[in-house]
């Protein structure tokens, strides 16, 4: 029987079947079918085209049913990977959320810059303190798939394909292992 845990950073700690690396992330779609899921968050489709072709390259869409998101907080992230260096804190995340992650400088001061896309559902419990789900009638600031860093709002994790979401299972036993990595319990 394989160890679906042995290439994850945190092994047993979950009680969530993970992935090995090599089963982790199989399939890309083309950037163009992403942008045209992202963009069906919006009312109007063509507007986030519009948004990420300008200087900022991000477009502002409205949470709900084609995605919404988990704000995790910096310092939560960083106490699990170890560091703060951009590149090990994106393969920390790679590994641990199987999905994609947003970076936001701009809400660093506050000390929320991760935000992992989830899907929209009715959650069972609530998030731990400092972290927060973000569901319909909320508004992200989402970056075109060009924008991988390191300056402005850009993506930490990159979706690979349409419909490519964090596990909310995955999401809360990250933010429960980080919780008490930072000393948060």
């Amino acid at each position: 029987m394989p160890d679906h845990h042995r290439d994850h950073p945190f092994p047993h700690s979950w009680g969530v079947l993970i992935p090995t690396r090599a089963e982790s992330l199989p399939r890309h779609d083309r950037p163009d079918e992403i942008r045209e899921w992202l963009a069906s968050a919006h009312y109007d489709p063509m507007t986030p085209g519009r948004e990420w072709a300008e200087d900022l390259g991000v477009a502002m869409l409205p949470l709900g049913p084609v995605m919404c998101a988990v704000r995790i907080p910096a310092r939560m992230v960083h106490a699990v990977a170890g560091t703060d260096e951009a590149e090990t804190v994106a393969d920390c995340l790679t590994q641990a959320l199987r999905g994609p992650v947003i970076y936001d400088p701009l809400t660093a001061r506050q000390g929320y810059p991760y935000y992992a896309l989830v899907p929209y559902r009715f959650l069972a419990e609530p998030f731990p303190a400092g972290t927060m789900y973000l569901g319909k009638g909320v508004w992200l600031g989402v970056p075109d798939l060009t924008r991988t860093g390191p300056r402005g709002v850009h993506w930490a994790v990159l979706p690979r394909f349409r419909n490519d979401l964090c596990s909310l299972d995955l999401v809360h036993g990250f933010i429960l292992h980080a919780a008490a990595k930072a000393g948060d319990q």
